[in-house]
């Protein structure tokens, strides 16, 4: 804290867990006697309420960015709840824009200063989701778009058969669709929200609906309904 900003409690108490696992393992090991960060007292954490918007605020944001050259991936993200690395790592093939379902196979994490690509963490992150009518349009208009830029590019184009891409169909680096996101709200002069806020208000808007639980767990890529309800 001496000249940047202290680290919060949740960071402090993954520190914690590392190294007392890391300890715990040289104890079962035989290298150590004793876990000494059993001794250490980490914070306590919270976790803070999500930050959501109402219907006419999601609907005025979708109105802001349709002339966007990302209005499809807002669109997606506002409309299925995908977390960032899934829409980032989502590809062509797996979308399916006649049955109308989007397969979450594939997500993008940074590891360092690059993208990783890789196959979701759990067995209900890999998901199949049903799209409604208005984002398959917006869909089948950004393909469109995309193709027109692949033509523009001619052999400068690079082929990674991603949904979202640079003008060049390079891959889109994480980070930077978040700062384009925070960007487009702050021009929409919507109240603050993050991507991930876009998730939840994907999920509470199908609770106020009257969506089964079970239903909306599902739809988010939650292991149970449990995780749901809890956040």
């Amino acid at each position: 804290g001496a000249v940047a900003a202290p680290l919060s409690a949740t960071s402090v108490h993954n520190v914690h867990r590392v190294v007392h696992r890391a300890l715990a393992d040289a104890v079962r090991w035989g290298l150590l006697a004793r876990n000494v960060a059993d001794f250490a007292d980490p914070p306590k954490t919270s976790t803070p309420e999500a930050r959501v918007w109402g219907t006419e605020q999601l609907r005025a944001f979708l109105v802001a960015v349709e002339a966007d050259r990302l209005a499809g991936l807002w669109r997606l993200a506002a409309m299925t709840g995908m977390r960032r690395g899934e829409l980032v790592g989502l590809r062509w093939a797996d979308i399916d824009l006649e049955a109308g379902r989007v397969k979450v196979a594939q997500v993008a994490t940074m590891v360092g200063a690059s993208v990783r690509y890789g196959e979701p963490k759990t067995r209900t992150s890999r998901r199949s989701i049903a799209l409604d009518a208005g984002t398959l349009t917006a869909l089948k208009g950004h393909r469109k778009r995309q193709l027109e830029e692949r033509l523009a590019w001619g052999t400068a184009w690079t082929d990674t058969g991603l949904v979202f891409t640079h003008e060049d169909g390079r891959a889109l680096m994480p980070p930077h669709v978040t700062r384009i996101f925070g960007r487009l709200v702050a021009a929409a002069g919507l109240p603050e929200l993050t991507l991930h806020g876009l998730r939840h208000t994907h999920l509470t808007g199908l609770l106020r609906a009257g969506q089964p639980i079970h239903v909306v767990s599902a739809r988010a890529g939650h292991s149970s309904p449990a995780i749901t309800l809890g956040v």
